[in-house]
């Protein structure tokens, strides 16, 4: 069986524009999804979303697509960085509300900082 993770979008058993952002973005943080995070790349665009972040205070932070991309013989997905000064940054600002609504917060929260692999906070 080979790796599915990265699959062109429109190859065969793929289909777009089924999921909201913000499933998307709980599959992102709870399975660190290849194909999941490049749909939304893909839908806002690497350097839109790297300048968000940086924009946020994030400074160091860069996004590139998580699977090879057609015509790009380079591995930029290897170069997505960020540094434990950013993240600490990102995890205060989202519990000062500063970052998300309430709701967005929640979800981040739940997954990114309380639940382990068995669910159980």
């Amino acid at each position: 069986m080979t790796d599915q993770s990265c699959i062109v979008a429109g190859a065969p058993g793929t289909q777009t524009g089924l999921v909201p952002l913000e499933d998307a973005l709980l599959t992102m943080m709870w399975e660190s999804h290849n194909r999941t995070l490049d749909a939304v790349l893909d839908r806002y665009g690497p350097a839109n979303i790297t300048a968000e972040a940086q924009n946020l205070g994030l400074r160091q932070t860069e996004m590139y697509f998580g699977c090879p991309q057609p015509g790009c013989p380079q591995a930029p997905w290897a170069d997505n960085i960020s540094t434990l000064l950013d993240i600490a940054r990102l995890f205060e600002e989202v519990e000062s509300g500063n970052f998300l609504g309430p709701v967005a917060a929640f979800a981040f929260r739940d997954n990114m900082i309380q639940l382990d692999a068995s669910g159980l906070s």
